[in-house]
């Protein structure tokens, strides 16, 4: 299975005012994470190796970073690969919503017309978006809108996790 790393906002570089718009995320371990990534006066940057380093902040609830009642979690909104702007044809409804202004109506409209005619996310009949300004064109977004996704999304990712799955019989993987 191959996962698009970059469906996600990169812990190490995401702007304050996402840190702020994500719900289940409380002041404090915000200004832990911002504290930690960013380089000040008294202390370097310590960038997150594995997003997994959130759970060892302090007052850290374990629900926050896996979600709960169905709910996602930091570990759904953040990875530690990327250049910080998440990849719209990827990004879940959740890591959109944590966009600021953004709102859900125009969200809704987007993962409607990435989901191509079936409605059904993750199908062969999906679209990508190969420019933003296809937004605005086919979609009639709101320039406002449409400027907000430009400066937190791209098109394209470079950053991918492969991950295998095996299973051992008779002594033999």
């Amino acid at each position: 299975r191959i996962e698009d790393e970059e469906r996600r906002f990169n812990i190490n570089n995401v702007p304050e005012e996402i840190l702020d718009n994500i719900e289940i995320l409380d002041f404090r371990t915000a200004e832990a994470i911002l504290d930690r990534t960013r380089k000040n006066d008294e202390s370097d940057a310590q960038p997150f190796v594995a997003v997994e380093e959130l759970l060892f902040l302090h007052n850290m609830d374990e629900e926050v970073f896996v979600g709960e009642n169905g709910q996602p979690g930091l570990r759904d909104i953040f990875t530690v690969y990327g250049d910080g702007k998440v990849n719209i044809n990827t990004a879940s409804r959740a890591v959109l919503m944590a966009i600021p202004d953004m709102d859900e109506d125009s969200i809704e409209v987007v993962l409607a017309f990435l989901s191509g005619p079936d409605q059904e996310r993750n199908t062969p009949d999906d679209v990508m978006i190969s420019s933003l300004a296809t937004l605005q064109s086919e979609l009639k977004l709101d320039p406002a809108v449409v400027s907000l996704l430009d400066r937190y999304c791209k098109t394209e990712s470079e950053f991918y996790r492969i991950i295998g799955y095996s299973t051992r019989r008779g002594g033999r993987v």
